[in-house]
This record gives C-alpha cells, sequence and structure tokens, in this order.
C-alpha cells in the first residue's frame, strides 16, 4: 500500500496549511467512489458539512479565479464547518475566499456589471428609437 492511499499517513500536521478537499479527508469527511470493474458504482461524496462550507466559504470560486485551491489551516478548517452547523450560518472569515460570492466586494462588482449592461441595453434602445442606430 502506497503513503497516499494509507489514511494514517493522509493526516497532516495541524499548523500545516492544507486545502479544504485534503482537511476533508484526513477527517474521514469524504466516501471515495465505487469501482466499476467489481460492480460497485457508488459516487464519491463529501459530507455535508465540507459541501455546505465550501458553498458558503467560496472555495470553489477560489479555485476557479485563482488557479489553485485555498489553504486553510485545520483550525480555519474547523470552524468553518462549525460555521455551516449554525442556524445563523454566518462564514467563518478566515475561511473566506476573496472570490466568494458572498462577499460584499463580489456583490459590489456584481451589481456594477449589472448596472453597466444596463445602461449600456438603454443607450442601444435609444439610439434605435432617435434613429441613430449603426
Amino acid at each position: 500500500m502506497s503513503a497516499e492511499s494509507n489514511p494514517q499517513t493522509e493526516q497532516p500536521p495541524s499548523s500545516s496549511e492544507r486545502t479544504p478537499e485534503e482537511w476533508a479527508k484526513a477527517k474521514g469527511l469524504f466516501t471515495p467512489g465505487g469501482d466499476p470493474s467489481r460492480g460497485d458504482f457508488s459516487k464519491p461524496n463529501w459530507d455535508w458539512r465540507h459541501a455546505a462550507a465550501t458553498a458558503a466559504h467560496g472555495w470553489d470560486a477560489h479555485e476557479h479565479h485563482a488557479g489553485a485551491p485555498i489553504l486553510l489551516t485545520e483550525a480555519d478548517y474547523d470552524a468553518a464547518l462549525e460555521a455551516v452547523t449554525t442556524p445563523e450560518m454566518l462564514p467563518h472569515e478566515p475561511a473566506v475566499s476573496k472570490y466568494s460570492p458572498h462577499t460584499p466586494a463580489h456583490q459590489e462588482r456584481m451589481a456594477a456589471a449589472a448596472k453597466a449592461k444596463v445602461k449600456a441595453s438603454a443607450e442601444r434602445a435609444v439610439a434605435e428609437l432617435s434613429g441613430d442606430s449603426e
């Protein structure tokens, strides 16, 4: 058995930074998919807390925009999981990606882009109505 497939060796030191996926695997919050060659077609499955934390903290968006997964300490990963299990579901700030769609900065950028799109559309409509269309 290789060191990579042994769950005992996947446990990273608590002070290091790892990806959320690495923390989930190390903590047993991931179930690998089955082996189709053996008739097991079960799909890989992330624990619901990990999936909720991924959505609430923008981890997928971070990987998409930054080109690499976000890195978290074990304490921040655990706090992110805890945050999504509370009724308030307030994200754990140190674990929130700057690319998260739930941050005020992202929402402001999206609002500005939408406003610019509406303005351009309105200007085209006015130009068409006044006969100035190209």
